[in-house]
């Protein structure tokens, strides 16, 4: 029994330290300093074209993830894919 109410504490903990990160980044980012730098970015073209390429590669990676789960399924055993060089 000991164990479960150590287990349930160790989630309480958690969950309270997880809640006051959030809160302190969302803080930070409500600030008006903050605010205005992230509206500069939003007119710089080197960030947009950071951002573009951040799009860019995420849908090819989505994509490259449906491919694999079409080839393989989506929980591949690890037979399907062979053995690693490693491996005997």
């Amino acid at each position: 029994m000991s164990i479960n109410k150590f287990e349930q504490d160790s989630l309480k903990q958690i969950n309270e330290l997880q809640e006051s990160l959030a809160s302190r980044v969302m803080k930070f980012l409500l600030k008006p300093r903050v605010k205005k730098l992230l509206k500069k970015l939003e007119d710089d073209p080197e960030f947009k074209a950071s951002m573009d390429a951040i799009d860019y590669h995420t849908k090819d990676l989505q994509k490259q993830v449906k491919s694999f789960e079409k080839q393989y399924g989506k929980k591949p055993k690890f037979s399907k894919l062979g053995k690693f060089s490693w491996e005997k």
